[in-house]
């Protein structure tokens, strides 16, 4: 959202802006119900209220989202750089590796994350970080050809003691300050419940996070495939009830010629499953139509592939990957979905410079301050790799420590100095056993 430069957040604006918000709200709204689990298949009707309506609600919303938001940030962000310590130890306070999950998650379902970056209080003072729900939550920038941003707002209903809605509030965050407002339930008149606090963050503290440039979800390009998938299954139980509810046609003879007697007959039938005493012209089917199950698994074969296409989010039980133990095969196997990957960490990268100056900003009063700009951010994807194949090449390439580090985890090894402190020692008990066995019980090199 932009507007001018100089702008300040006054009610006018506000309402201003909350409309312009306000617009997308359905498709975020449509966007959540595809991640939980409610597509549009939900709404199909027939025009006959007797025609089967199976619902069939393939989770493919979830899946790509899960699959995305793993790959980029299964695995905590690493830190590095000089004099960070005071940093790691902010962020793990803050429980950083969790809540870059959730804004993830959030990032890949919407498209766009917000969080709020603020100092706890006494006695101990410390950063904290807030996921804001992007249905609730914006920031405006300045138009201009680098556009900085002005001020953000979150804002929620306000419920009284008796659940009811009592209109809404407004936390409006400029450069210096926070400001909160109460409006009424059309959120279209504000009033200031308090003045101006002091934040300190010598920004504005809600940080934006992107997707992508255009701000879109891992799976709103491929809605309607998603839909289509879902008519289809669902279409094709119907046609599979309907073909099991089929209707029985007799020709040449009735099953009974008495009226009252016919309900009995038909009950006997459907238990029984016999018909007899027909007269030998006489014949008996089933009106149904064929059902063409190849042509339905091909093209509901064709739907998938394209899901996971244009997704980019390989569907990884699919029998493709079954076998494949090549590392090239499968670096060909997951390459769209690396390049997704790669384009939502450049995105997310952004966000982080913000943050870490906005966390500098906070911490340097206190003696805690770290250079920001010397911080790199390393993402470690979540990708199974083929350490063993590896293994002849690293024993002479890398040290014995990163060998060890890269091995504490399939082997439970919690402290890496401890275990290269215990591989010594043993090195050096190994060393004088065998002195001992070639000097005669004496350590090599000594008289007797």
């Amino acid at each position: 959202m932009f507007r001018p430069a100089g702008t300040r957040p006054d009610p006018g604006v506000l309402a201003g802006c909350i409309r312009e918000h306000r617009r997308g709200a359905e498709r975020l709204k449509k966007l959540k119900r595809y991640y939980a689990g409610e597509p549009d298949i939900f709404r199909k009707t027939r025009d006959n209220p007797l025609a089967r309506n199976n619902i069939v609600a393939a989770p493919n919303a979830f899946y790509i989202t899960t699959v995305a938001n793993g790959f980029t940030f299964a695995n905590p962000l690493i830190y590095r750089g000089d004099n960070i310590d005071n940093l790691l130890a902010e962020l793990k306070l803050a429980k950083s590796e969790s809540h870059d999950a959730e804004l993830g998650e959030n990032l890949s379902i919407y498209g766009r994350g917000y969080e709020l970056v603020y100092m706890s209080g006494e006695p101990s003072p410390h950063v904290k970080l807030q996921n804001l729900p992007p249905e609730g939550a914006f920031v405006v920038y300045s138009s201009e050809i680098d556009p900085e941003p002005m001020f953000a707002v979150y804002y929620f209903p306000v419920a009284g003691a008796d659940g009811r809605r009592e209109g809404w509030r407004l936390n409006v965050y400029d450069r210096t300050g926070l400001t909160v407002y109460r409006a009424d339930s059309g959120l279209t008149s504000f009033r200031p419940e308090e003045g101006e606090r002091p934040h300190y963050a010598g920004q504005v503290p809600i940080v934006e996070y992107k997707n992508n440039d255009e701000g879109i979800g891992d799976f709103e390009r491929v809605l309607t495939l998603i839909d289509a998938y879902d008519r289809l299954m669902s279409d094709r139980i119907d046609d599979k009830d309907q073909f099991i509810d089929a209707i029985l046609a007799i020709y040449g003879a009735r099953l009974s010629e008495d009226e009252e007697e016919l309900p009995g007959v038909m009950q006997t039938l459907k238990e029984y499953r016999i018909l007899d005493n027909m007269p030998q012209e006489a014949r008996a089917e089933y009106l149904k139509n064929a059902l063409d199950e190849q042509g339905v698994e091909t093209l509901r074969t064709a739907l998938r592939q394209d899901i996971a296409k244009f997704s980019m989010v390989p569907e990884l039980t699919d029998e493709s990957f079954a076998g494949v133990s090549s590392g090239v095969a499968m670096e060909y196997k997951t390459l769209g979905l690396k390049w997704l990957g790669n384009m939502k960490r450049r995105m997310f990268k952004k966000g982080l410079d913000r943050r870490l100056q906005i966390m500098n900003a906070y911490m340097e009063p206190l003696g805690r301050g770290f250079d920001w700009t010397g911080v790199d951010v390393v993402f470690d994807s979540a990708l199974p790799v083929n350490r063993e194949a590896l293994f002849p090449y690293a024993q002479t390439a890398l040290s014995r420590r990163t060998m060890i580090a890269n091995l504490a985890g399939p082997f439970n090894v919690a402290d890496v100095d401890e275990e290269m402190d215990q591989v010594s020692a043993e090195e050096e008990q190994s060393v004088a056993r065998q002195n001992a066995l070639f000097s005669g019980g004496q350590p090599f090199g000594e008289g007797a």
